[in-house]
């Protein structure tokens, strides 16, 4: 999926944003015409930004197009969900209260696994938004997945952006590229 040009320049305002170190941007040709350092340091300072952050997004839209043109085949992607959603190990003892600790923490996983599976068998290979067959529509089956049936009941924000819900997001992220990489 291309980078929206809105979505482009809210992340570019984010980061003029963050150097100007919270000042009001109203205030800022002020702060640049009496800063100390002069206004081509500045320059200087905002070249260098600007050409990581697009080196940044080359490296983003090159990791997008990989994803999207390496097929994920169907015998693969029930693995790549193994690996996103491994199964706890059994305990070691013959305590209740571990095995059915272990025997509840064991479905709930693999409810996890047949609800990806499921948005993978009840999509279409025409469906532009999840790009079955890809390993950018296996990453988006995943993350459709934690963002809309894990966070349920949820802080939404939080577990989607921060928590359980960023790290199973990310972990399928790296699996694919690891998958890519072999």
């Amino acid at each position: 999926m291309p980078i929206k040009k809105s979505e482009l320049y809210s992340s570019l305002w984010a980061s003029c944003d963050e150097l100007r170190g919270g000042m009001d941007a109203s205030q800022y040709k002020d702060n640049v015409r009496d800063h100390s350092r002069g206004y081509d340091n500045l320059q200087d300072e905002f070249e260098v930004f600007f050409y990581f952050t697009i080196n940044a997004l080359k490296v983003v839209q090159g990791n997008f197009e990989m994803f999207s043109q390496n097929r994920c085949v169907e015998n693969v992607f029930p693995k790549f969900v193994e690996n996103v959603f491994p199964l706890p190990e059994p305990p070691t003892n013959e305590n209740p209260l571990s095995l059915n600790a272990y025997e509840a923490h064991k479905k709930q996983i693999e409810n996890y696994r047949k609800g990806v599976h499921t948005k993978w068998e009840q999509s279409n290979d025409s469906d532009p938004i999840s790009a079955r067959g890809t390993w950018w529509g296996a990453v988006n089956f995943v993350t459709a997945y934690v963002d809309h049936e894990m966070a349920e009941g949820r802080d939404y924000f939080a577990y989607t952006m921060f928590g359980q819900g960023d790290e199973t997001k990310r972990k399928s992220y790296r699996l694919a590229m690891e998958a890519l990489r072999e």
